[in-house]
């Protein structure tokens, strides 16, 4: 697994775009969700419960990977991360 913030953005992100490539944008959405949710339960536990909600009810998919980032940012609990969210 990616080892830092970023790497494990780009990481997810790049799972999510392979996920809505072969499955269309609809049922790409659907798809995803758990897997992000996975992701931020092995990765970020400590998310807010109003971040992980917003990246699993996001019905874009930039709006998503906004609020994963967002998300992984309030989780993270060094200063610098929760100022770039």
């Amino acid at each position: 697994m990616p080892r830092g913030q970023d790497a494990l953005f780009d990481y997810v992100a790049g799972h999510y775009a392979a996920m809505l490539s072969l499955y269309g944008t609809e049922a790409g959405l659907r798809q995803a969700r758990k897997h992000l949710g996975w992701y931020l339960d092995r990765h970020a536990p400590a998310v807010p419960a109003a971040a992980r909600l917003a990246v699993l009810t996001a019905t874009e998919p930039a709006a998503v990977l906004a609020a994963f980032r967002t998300a992984l940012a309030a989780a993270d609990p060094t200063p610098a991360a929760r100022q770039a969210a």
